[in-house]
């Protein structure tokens, strides 16, 4: 099976030329493609393009052109993934990796723990209504947070915690004295927290 990768591009009265690292180009070397093969332009192993007739690519700097047979390469689409000549299909999200072994994609305990601290740290703030719609929803009013708060023995953080929750005009997830008042105040842990911002959001 042939491949062909460009590695820079040359252009010539108006007209752009595909050279590989040995100065290979790539309208000359489509005569080692097959006919009857599924051709493929990869960029960092995802499909960008796809067609039997490799005449209709221009592979960019970085790209690859691969082919494939034809009966291997069903129902595919851009943005699938292939491997070693092994159809991936689409990465189901950044927090799994291919399995040459198995021909799946997987992840583990480590990925998840780095995808839900992505999602805490990039989720959209909500607004004081929605903090206060969705802590009455799970029991406690306004009252009830503003009399944990007065109970706080060092002065600066007292007066710091009900700042924040009197005049705050969004909170973010991973807020330092949001999270403090939720988990050491009300006895929230961070799982409930997540629960509790997402049907926050939709509010």
């Amino acid at each position: 099976m042939a491949t062909f990768t460009t590695a820079t591009t040359i252009i010539e009265n108006g007209i752009v030329f595909f050279e590989d690292e040995n100065g290979n180009d790539f309208y000359a070397c489509q005569a080692e493609f097959s006919a009857d093969t599924m051709k493929m332009v990869l960029d960092q192993k995802c499909i960008v393009a796809y067609s039997t007739d490799v005449s209709t690519f221009a592979p960019q700097i970085g790209q690859s052109v691969i082919e494939l047979p034809a009966d291997v390469c069903q129902d595919i689409a851009t943005g699938q993934y292939v491997f070693n000549g092994v159809l991936a299909g689409f990465q189901p999200d950044a927090y799994h990796i291919w399995n040459a072994a198995t021909k799946t994609w997987e992840t583990d305990a480590d990925l998840q723990a780095a995808k839900l601290a992505d999602w805490r740290n990039n989720v959209a703030e909500i607004t004081p209504k929605q903090l206060r719609m969705v802590l009455l929803e799970n029991g406690v009013n306004s009252k009830a947070v503003e009399t944990a708060i007065a109970a706080i023995e060092d002065e600066t953080i007292r007066e710091v915690a009900m700042i924040e929750w009197q005049y705050a005009t969004g909170y973010q997830r991973n807020n330092a004295n949001l999270i403090m008042i939720a988990t050491e105040l009300l006895g929230f842990d961070d799982l409930k927290i997540d629960a509790m911002w997402q049907s926050a959001l939709l509010k």
